[in-house]
């Protein structure tokens, strides 16, 4: 090959490289910066309907997230989802879980939300389960802003961090898929178990 098609190829890839640089830095500085409101920063004054979508949606532009909508949130209400507002005005609680629709929906069809929900409400109250997904979401995105630093440039490219995070979100998404269907088949064979039992004692 001609060396100076061969410089301009090199030269190329070191561009390539540059500008991926440049977008990893200035998406982990979103993400270092990024905070979401702590359970007692939720408003408790009671918010109607287009408040309650901005206050949300706020939070999920700057992570390029897909923001709700007031049909979306009103039928989450339909659902039985979350609560129906009292007097149209939404209290922290009910924000505090539409918040976690708001992030999960874009992993989570919404029977496998209702599942989570279900399983939270066994053991927790909706601030505590709020405050655990707020800790655990707060740390995800820190270790990610965090990830390569400890490697020099030579061994951790920007390439290399996109395709370990894709890799990271394939396995938990089939983690998470695996997770649920053993779940329903518990439940499904729980259910057989009590109708069974409820029979004998009929019997």
């Amino acid at each position: 090959m001609n060396s100076r098609y061969r410089g301009w190829g090199s030269r190329k890839m070191s561009s390539v490289r540059m500008t991926m640089r440049h977008l990893e830095k200035r998406t982990k500085e979103v993400l270092k910066s990024y905070r979401l409101p702590m359970y007692e920063e939720i408003p408790n004054v009671g918010l109607y309907l287009k408040q309650v979508v901005k206050y949300i949606n706020d939070f999920l532009e700057p992570l390029g997230l897909p923001g709700l909508t007031d049909s979306m949130v009103s039928n989450y209400v339909k659902q039985k989802l979350i609560d129906a507002p009292n007097r149209r005005q939404y209290s922290r609680d009910q924000i505090a879980y539409l918040i976690f629709i708001a992030f999960s929906k874009n992993v989570l069809s919404m029977d496998e939300i209702r599942f989570l929900k279900e399983c939270q409400n066994v053991t927790h109250s909706i601030e505590d389960a709020y405050k655990r997904f707020f800790n655990e979401l707060m740390t995800a995105l820190g270790n990610l802003s965090g990830l390569g630093e400890e490697n020099d440039d030579r061994d951790y490219l920007p390439e290399q961090i996109l395709l370990r995070c894709s890799v990271i979100t394939i396995a938990n998404k089939i983690y998470l898929g695996k997770f649920f269907e053993v779940s329903r088949e518990l439940m499904r064979a729980q259910e057989k178990e009590g109708s069974e039992q409820v029979t004998e004692v009929e019997l």
